[in-house]
């Protein structure tokens, strides 16, 4: 039986538990990472919460919507023994209430059947429970030649770097290039990476010059099976000096044999999915859900198809 649970009859302990206990959980599905990323997250709940979907939700103009929050890859339906039928299930179960969903899936959700708009979207992993040195293999030739070019422009590998520095940084050097990203963003950035350091599920390193001048910066996630590559940015001297290979290849050689995978979380942009196939990553796809319930009229006055 599948149950729809307002954010206040949430049990947060079961829910986490079922979150770590399931094949598919994932750290941003935890109920503290939602409680930052989307403060009134609803959830639906199958029996005494072995499977589980959280919900994020807004409403706006009385129109009630599931988006998927800023930082956060994959939801969807998480729990053990997930089948095609469960996920349907889930899916036809979220209320009528709810006109539009915009919902990324999780990597291991089947395609979900039924009447729904599905959009394939991009991801990289590498394997990386073996010894660095097999791993290294698998670099390509310019991947390796970057990663001397950085030596050679004395990089360092630098972890003494505060969060506020880290999304000062990331401030910096991605406005203008990325879409929608408003101040409210940076905020959020920064309370997600202290929250994730007090529970020791994160890490931010940087590369600095030789006089301590920060070049490129990375937030990465621990999750379950995997190291997730969260937030980054290089500055343009960073970029010059191929920075982000030293950052990228410093976190494979520390955690190789650590972690199952290191997930790159994305990309769908090209020159992203370059950088991180050199590594000998491997394209992983998961999928938006998107419903919509509006009538025609709302329809035809939006634009939302």
């Amino acid at each position: 039986m599948i149950r729809y649970l307002r954010n206040s009859e949430i049990d947060k302990n079961s829910w986490d538990e079922c979150i770590e206990n399931a094949e598919n959980g994932i750290i941003y599905a935890n109920s503290w990472y939602l409680d930052i990323v989307s403060p009134n997250w609803d959830a639906l709940v199958m029996d005494n919460y072995t499977t589980v979907m959280p919900l994020p939700r807004l409403s706006k103009f009385g129109i009630h919507y599931i988006f998927t929050p800023k930082f956060t890859q994959q939801l969807g339906v998480i729990g053990k023994e997930i089948s095609q039928k469960i996920i349907d299930i889930f899916i036809l179960s979220i209320p009528q209430k709810f006109r539009l969903v915009n919902l990324n899936m999780n990597e291991h959700d089947t395609i979900p059947g039924g009447d729904f708009t599905i959009q394939k979207r991009q991801n990289f992993k590498l394997q990386i429970d073996r010894p660095y040195e097999k791993i290294l293999d698998g670099y390509n030739r310019n991947c390796k030649r970057n990663l001397l070019s950085a030596e050679k422009s004395k990089c360092m590998i630098s972890e003494n770097i505060g969060v506020e520095e880290f999304s000062k940084f990331i401030k910096q050097n991605v406005t203008g290039q990325l879409d929608k990203v408003s101040a409210k963003d940076f905020i959020l950035l920064q309370n997600i990476t202290t929250e994730c350091l007090k529970r020791k599920r994160a890490e931010i390193i940087s590369i600095r010059d030789e006089i301590g001048t920060l070049l490129a910066a990375g937030s990465f996630l621990y999750s379950k099976d995997r190291l997730i590559f969260s937030v980054c940015a290089s500055s343009p001297v960073g970029k010059k000096n191929h920075a982000m290979y030293m950052l990228v290849d410093h976190q494979i050689r520390k955690y190789a044999g650590k972690f199952a995978w290191y997930d790159f979380s994305g990309s769908n942009i090209k020159g992203v999915a370059y950088f991180n196939s050199t590594f000998g990553a491997q394209s992983a796809f998961y999928h938006t859900l998107i419903v919509n319930r509006l009538p025609l009229i709302i329809k035809l006055i939006t634009g939302r198809k």
